[in-house]
């Protein structure tokens, strides 16, 4: 049994060095997410953009593809040379919608200027969309879970460790109660966090009523075609990759903009249903009516409005905040209950009530001569 305790603390050793790697991680991400609003800005050029896109088959049926676009991009300060990869904190290392690689390509593309957010003491660290952005609490968020796994790990193989019974039974007890009470922080945070990016959303679908509008067009997705295969290291023209057809383009004060935003809450494009959806409620070859944010152009939606699916992540988040309370408070209580039951108890005791022992007699005997 010991042997067996001690290989669950050593896992859960691993874990507690694997959660504060990942906690260290994103709490850098969230840190520079939230200062980078207020760096310095540097003009920086596109030097290169490189679409990607990995999946697998699992008994000949092909799994979801995670697509990626790659960026680099070079920037001075100070009259020396640095470049990044760097789009947002806390960028994810792919989506299974093809189009938001797609996106990312058309707004960024090779040789184009941008602007640069670097930091003003480190300027080898840059970023192209400053802000905290929700990205940047995955890292953060993945902690958290393991969190929740370790704590309840280390209170049970501690108590299977200890050599004494009754005070290992106080001892898990313990370490039980307060892995408990992390769970229920865990529920806590998660859903707070679920909450607020939720509503984020559910603002943006009710101020978007009020936003103006301008004409669009959905993106016609090219072919390049080769006299046999593409060469080698060939690199498709932005309008030529996969999921751009699920992009639209539009144009506000004279710029041009793209998005891939139809309605808030959307589900990801690049499904057969999906594009039966789409071909549907936004038929090819028409034009689209964008109605956009006059304060961030590039925020916008072809549907204004609440839509049913926009609840989902705020709804998640409530259910997590409201089992994590009501666990919480209930657990509380009991454990309230269960300690001041126990304060009345003597030591010695058994079910409240002290062990006495007979009256001693007031006369001594005497001792008896031989």
């Amino acid at each position: 049994m010991k042997s067996g305790a001690v290989i669950i603390l050593l896992v859960m050793g691993l874990l507690a060095f694997l959660f504060l790697w990942l906690f260290k991680l994103g709490f850098e991400n969230v840190w520079r997410g939230y200062s980078s609003s207020s760096w310095p800005v540097t003009e920086g050029l596109v030097v290169s953009a490189d679409p990607s896109s990995s999946g697998s088959n699992i008994n000949n049926r092909p799994t979801t593809a995670i697509h990626r676009l790659t960026l680099g991009i070079r920037y001075h300060v100070g009259g020396r040379a640095y470049s990044t990869e760097q789009i947002s904190w806390g960028q994810t290392l792919g989506t299974s919608d093809p189009s938001d690689a797609a996106l990312l390509g058309l707004r960024y593309r090779t040789g184009q200027t941008v602007q640069v957010r670097y930091d003003p003491d480190n300027p080898a660290e840059a970023v192209l969309i400053p802000g905290l952005h929700a990205s940047a609490f995955l890292l953060p968020a993945s902690a958290l879970a393991l969190l929740a796994l370790v704590a309840p790990g280390v209170a049970f193989g501690w108590s299977s460790l200890s050599a004494d019974a009754v005070e290992s039974g106080a001892e898990s007890s313990g370490l039980m109660m307060w892995s408990i009470r992390l769970v229920l922080l865990v529920f806590l945070i998660f859903g707070s966090g679920l909450l607020v990016a939720g509503f984020r959303d559910v603002s943006y679908a009710i101020k978007s009523h009020a936003w103006p509008t301008t004409s669009g067009e959905w993106v016609q997705r090219q072919r390049e075609d080769f006299d046999g295969p593409a060469p080698p290291g060939h690199v498709p023209a932005p309008e030529a990759r996969i999921g751009v057809e699920y992009v639209y383009r539009y144009a506000v004060n004279g710029t041009q903009r793209f998005n891939n935003m139809r309605s808030f809450g959307q589900g990801p494009a690049g499904g057969s249903r999906s594009d039966e959806e789409i071909a549907a409620q936004f038929p090819r070859g028409r034009s689209l009516q964008v109605y956009y944010d006059p304060t961030d152009p590039d925020q916008s939606t072809l549907v204004p409005g609440i839509s049913p699916r926009v609840w989902i992540l705020p709804g998640i988040g409530m259910v997590l905040l409201l089992i994590g309370t009501l666990v919480f408070a209930r657990w509380n209580k009991s454990s309230r209950k269960h300690s001041g039951a126990a304060s009345v108890r003597q030591p010695g005791t058994r079910g409240g009530t002290a062990k006495t022992s007979p009256p001693r007699s007031g006369k001594r005997r005497g001792k008896t001569g031989r």
